[in-house]
């Protein structure tokens, strides 16, 4: 079944509606998560988004019931779970989520070899004939995560950060769930470890069919991985759209600041950078926000008289100028370039000269222009991972 198809005819998988969490600490309530409603199709990727202590991982946690919800509803494959208070009966639930924790190595068992890990959670639900067959299962899924089969006799220190990730996401995968919560799996991990996982993780949600909570502050990441993005800050989420209409028009002033805030390749091309978002003199009030739908697939949490001033014709015409990459602005044509006669590098220096033709011309000095820079200006000779990732998803 091809993308477009899955997200239009999949059914919903996990349903979250009104989900609160708060958490009693010295005597004072935080707001962990405030009112969170999103959905997930069977074989789509939403990806959550926002700054370290927006709530992203505690709603991953709410899911899987490694914390228990104040408030609100979850439903999974049709089935209500924070109504379950019998843990034994909410764990046999669980086969069919499965979670992806940030740090592999605190969440591996250090005194058990790596085949003994996986093996587990076949025994735990209760899968395989016998444990012939469950090691067959776990040679398998090792190798399906790129892991040789001869080392499943190791342990995890004797494995890398990249190598342990891929651990994680097998034991998440023995099981075959349904559902499996990313969380954070790629923040660890340097750029060229992070493509490679992701693009394992998007690969096995090709094959397998399997639904993907991916919780990231990485913007670049799970605008390549998701079907839909949504936005959170301080326990709310403000903006959900798919991933091309988000961040060509994003509607929010903190999605806005967030989307300017990806470092672009070149910095010749550069956007404006918008006015740094500071919720504390912003006016905004979260709580007073309701649901407004933009289009079908695009909605934005606000009140009608913000929704009016953030969507007028200019507001509009500027933030699609901020996220128009192909089209740099008349100032940064005018930027010149100047190389170094000492090593040959070149040096970027930003001279805002009026008029192209008030450059004079000099055998040391050449017009530097936005459609001639090359891609690797500052990374090396060769583009970055994450340039290619770029390309691809477009």
């Amino acid at each position: 079944m091809s993308e477009e198809r899955r997200k239009k005819d999949g059914s919903v998988l996990l349903s979250v509606d009104d989900l609160c969490m708060y958490f009693d600490a010295k005597g004072r309530r935080v707001k962990a998560s405030e009112h969170i409603t999103f959905q997930i199709r069977a074989g789509e990727t939403y990806g959550l988004v926002g700054e370290s202590g927006s709530g992203k991982s505690t709603i991953g946690k709410c899911i899987i019931g490694l914390n228990r919800a104040t408030s609100g509803s979850i439903t999974f494959n049709g089935e209500e779970l924070t109504g379950i208070k019998n843990r034994r009966e909410y764990n046999a639930k669980m086969k069919d989520i499965q979670m992806i924790f940030q740090d592999p190595m605190s969440s591996l068992n250090p005194k058990h070899t790596v085949g003994e890990i996986i093996r587990e959670a076949l025994v735990i639900q209760k899968l395989g004939k016998n444990r012939e067959e469950q090691e067959e299962i776990v040679a398998e899924i090792l190798k399906k995560v790129g892991i040789p089969v001869e080392y499943r006799n190791r342990y995890p220190k004797d494995f890398s950060g990249g190598q342990r990730q891929r651990i994680g996401i097998a034991r998440a995968l023995v099981v075959n769930p349904k559902l499996i919560i990313a969380d954070e799996c790629i923040a660890a991990l340097d750029a060229s470890v992070q493509a490679q996982i992701v693009n394992m993780l998007r690969n096995i949600k090709e094959e397998t069919g399997t639904s993907f909570l991916f919780i990231s502050h990485d913007l670049t990441m799970v605008r390549y991985l998701s079907d839909r993005i949504g936005v959170l800050h301080l326990g709310y989420l403000l903006e959900e759209g798919e991933p091309e209409e988000l961040f060509t028009n994003p509607v929010h002033p903190y999605t806005r600041s967030l989307l300017a805030a990806i470092p672009r390749m070149n910095p010749v091309i550069q956007p404006d950078r918008v006015d740094p978002y500071d919720y504390g003199t912003s006016g905004i009030d979260y709580a007073l926000g309701t649901w407004h739908l933009l289009s079908d697939t695009h909605r934005v949490r606000c009140t009608d008289a913000e929704l009016s001033l953030w969507t007028d014709g200019d507001a509009s015409a500027t933030k699609q100028a901020l996220y128009d990459e192909d089209e740099p602005s008349d100032n940064e044509k005018n930027f010149v370039y100047e190389k170094n006669a000492n090593n040959g590098e070149g040096i970027d220096k930003r001279e805002d000269t009026g008029n192209d033709d008030d450059i004079d011309e000099d055998p040391e000095e050449e017009e530097f222009r936005a459609e001639d820079a090359p891609e690797s200006h500052i990374a090396g000779n060769k583009p970055s991972v994450l340039t290619r990732l770029r390309k691809e998803r477009t």
